[in-house]
């Protein structure tokens, strides 16, 4: 943290749009080597195809557009945050913005990334400005449009919710819903105090990515519900304190200033998602987990 507080974050400023360039263009390169069926390079996972491997090193494009998006919006809402509250200014761009990745990504048969872009960019807009009847209107335009699009060809992602909804399932295998239901037993082992700081068993080849796609699940289980309360608190005392809308003096006026204070809260905004992402298994409906409620996963306490 001391080294990455002299980081200049200057030349990303002046750069954002050359980031982002750089971000989509590696998620049109990956959709060409699928489609070219280049596997050497972007390896397919089942239905989906999500990795550029180049030998030496292999990322995901999709993270690198997140890290862009978030730079790109810092941007633009510190050059016009004056203008945010109008529809021109304030919602068209990055409605276009994002739209364009979230197609690239949902091209890659990648539905969580998609989600998390727009759910990401939405955030984004909201520390802008932008005014909450566009949320509540592209809320309903997204929703129906995402129904529609699953029920005439999402194969692959109406699984993926099919899974989430019902990780027990008795119909679907078991190596399918294998992340979810082992997130929950982490979230489940911990109870209400955990069971100690490194002493976590479902990190051990039971949950992929534990340092990240599952860190929180991770938490549950080594800090109890107590210590996944007070890391939620945390972050949201956070983004609290960043949020401008929530602040009790005015961002400055100069735009480099701005851009300061927008890169930070639009990146913590990116690590909440994962905080998110360990929570989504808990929305469950309650007979899907073996009759149980999530107050007995989290506590750890039998119902009666």
């Amino acid at each position: 943290m001391l080294v990455i507080s002299t980081f200049d974050y200057h030349p990303f400023h002046k750069l954002s749009v050359v980031v982002f360039g750089i971000a989509v263009f590696l998620l049109v390169f990956l959709l060409v080597c699928r489609y070219a069926h280049i596997e050497s390079i972007a390896p397919p996972e089942g239905d989906a195809t999500r990795w550029l491997d180049f030998g030496i090193v292999s990322f995901q494009p999709s993270e690198i557009a997140k890290f862009g998006l978030i730079v790109l919006f810092a941007h633009m809402i510190s050059q016009n945050l004056d203008r945010m509250g109008t529809f021109r200014y304030g919602v068209v761009p990055y409605v276009g913005i994002m739209g364009l990745v979230a197609a690239l990504i949902f091209l890659e048969s990648h539905l969580s990334a998609t989600l998390i872009i727009l759910m990401l960019g939405a955030i984004l807009m909201f520390v802008g400005g932008t005014k909450p009847r566009w949320f509540v209107i592209g809320g309903i335009v997204l929703g129906v449009g995402l129904v529609l699009l699953l029920l005439t060809k999402g194969g692959y992602q109406m699984s993926r919710i099919t899974i989430w909804l019902d990780p027990f399932s008795t119909e679907l295998s078991r190596d399918a819903t294998h992340q979810t239901r082992q997130s929950l037993y982490a979230i489940g082992s911990g109870g209400l105090l955990g069971v100690g700081l490194g002493q976590s068993r479902q990190k051990y080849l039971y949950l992929p990515e534990p340092q990240n796609d599952f860190i929180f699940a991770i938490v549950c289980e080594e800090l109890g519900m107590v210590g996944a309360l007070v890391i939620i608190v945390l972050f949201a005392l956070l983004i609290w304190r960043l949020e401008p809308r929530f602040k009790r003096y005015p961002i400055d006026r100069n735009r480099n200033k701005r851009f300061r204070f927008f890169l930070p809260t639009l990146l913590t905004a990116d690590r909440e998602k994962a905080t998110m992402e360990s929570l989504w298994p808990l929305a469950l409906k309650k007979e899907t987990i073996s009759k149980q409620t999530v107050g007995e996963l989290l506590l750890g306490v039998p119902t009666a």
